[in-house]
């Protein structure tokens, strides 16, 4: 076999391909039966990374405009429901309610007139009243005792007409008057809640994560201003393969590694809806009470295949584990782009290790991809391999040249 400065892995969806010198005889030379398709019985359970998250979060916004008056503590800083983390000045708000509440003051007096006047018309109405201004003197009494009845004699007055026409009006007046009074109230309500808008309450005991706004800055309505999380209870989110969510359960226990703490996990929640683009359903896990961990930790779980008897039926690849760039959080590696000859980082999901310092592949390559064995640390997109990978060896121990 041609040894090369480049050490690559050329994999394909029925069993694993070998290229280059990085792995050991035995390892390139015979077949890994661990993970043939037809001889899968040793991968019986998959290993997945995910990211401990907190019970539920919230992204606090500001929902008035204004200048900052006060901010609960700093990052990390545990608050309870109900206590105001986050004030904005509110200066203009409280004018504005005091003025709603002088509108609503001047309806009830219109209210009250309104009220007086339509009473008076029901016991004494103004057509009748003789006492009216117009009724004072000989002439109004004339008018009164004569002209009126003449009038009425006549058809040129109706005073029980003139006496409905007052009453109505005055009836609607008071009515006019109630709903200004329903308009002033809506208004001080308006003002009452932009007043309250302005100070940000905690929904729930939590700890402040992160932290956009400070004292004395400007905000704007939508303007975010800090992260809050429960984290009374933590979780394990996984993306999980969608040919492995049928056999879960809600309530089903998982084992959950957490750098060197192993520590029992139950299935939390169960998305309903895969990612189109990785065929991943998210799911939740439970973490126990009181559990060492802290939002962000890197967490692996163990979940049986998907086969008979946890058995994975379906086919695997593998990688050696020289492969997988150093100096990442995730594993990657870099897959050669065969019309470029650059490469580019791919992100893996890595399920069981295997003998001779293989590492099964569950998500992150595909049929025929060139991965680079032996990466420089901190390798990123571009890196330009020094020439094209040529020698590849298969599951039978035959090679080929490019």
């Amino acid at each position: 076999m041609h040894k090369s400065t480049l050490h690559t892995l050329l994999l394909t969806l029925g069993g694993v391909v070998l290229v280059g010198t990085g792995l050991p005889a035995h390892a390139a030379g015979a077949p890994i039966s661990t993970i043939a398709p037809n001889s899968a019985k040793s991968a019986n359970q998959i290993s997945l990374g995910g990211v401990v998250v907190p019970l539920r979060t919230i992204d606090a916004v500001s929902l008035v405009s204004g200048r900052v008056n006060f901010v609960l503590g700093s990052i990390g800083t545990r608050v309870t429901a109900g206590q105001v983390v986050v004030a904005v000045n509110n200066s203009a708000q409280m004018a504005n309610l005091q003025e709603a509440q002088a509108g609503l003051l001047s309806a009830q007096i219109g209210w009250q007139t309104a009220n007086i006047q339509y009473t008076r018309q029901l016991y004494s109405p103004r057509s009748n009243n003789v006492a009216s201004p117009m009724s004072i003197g000989p002439s109004g009494l004339f008018n009164h005792y004569f002209t009126g009845p003449f009038a009425q004699m006549a058809g040129i007055q109706n005073p029980g007409l003139d006496r409905y026409a007052d009453t109505v009006q005055s009836k609607d007046e008071l009515l006019l008057a109630e709903q200004q009074i329903r308009v002033a109230q809506a208004k001080v309500a308006n003002a009452q809640s932009a007043l309250s808008d302005t100070d940000t309450y905690a929904p729930f005991d939590g700890v402040i994560m992160s932290k956009q706004v400070e004292v004395g800055g400007t905000v704007q309505p939508g303007s975010p201003l800090l992260v809050l999380a429960d984290v009374s209870r933590m979780l394990v989110k996984v993306d999980v393969p969608e040919d492995l969510v049928p056999s879960m359960r809600l309530g089903q226990p998982v084992p959950i590694t957490i750098g060197r703490t192993e520590l029992p996990g139950i299935i939390y929640q169960i998305y309903p809806l895969a990612a189109p683009s990785t065929h991943t359903v998210p799911i939740k896990i439970m973490l126990p009470p009181g559990a060492p961990v802290a939002s962000g930790m890197y967490a692996t779980i163990t979940l049986p295949g998907n086969g008979a008897d946890g058995v994975s039926q379906s086919p695997q690849v593998a990688v050696p584990e020289t492969a997988l760039i150093k100096g990442y959080y995730l594993p990657c590696v870099l897959v050669v782009n065969p019309h470029t000859h650059k490469t580019e980082i791919h992100v893996l999901r890595l399920g069981e290790t295997l003998p001779h310092g293989m590492v099964v592949v569950l998500a992150g390559l595909k049929s025929g991809d060139q991965v680079v064995l032996h990466p420089p640390a901190h390798a990123a997109s571009g890196w330009e391999p020094g020439h094209t990978p040529h020698t590849v060896a298969d599951r039978s121990g035959t090679s080929s040249r490019g």
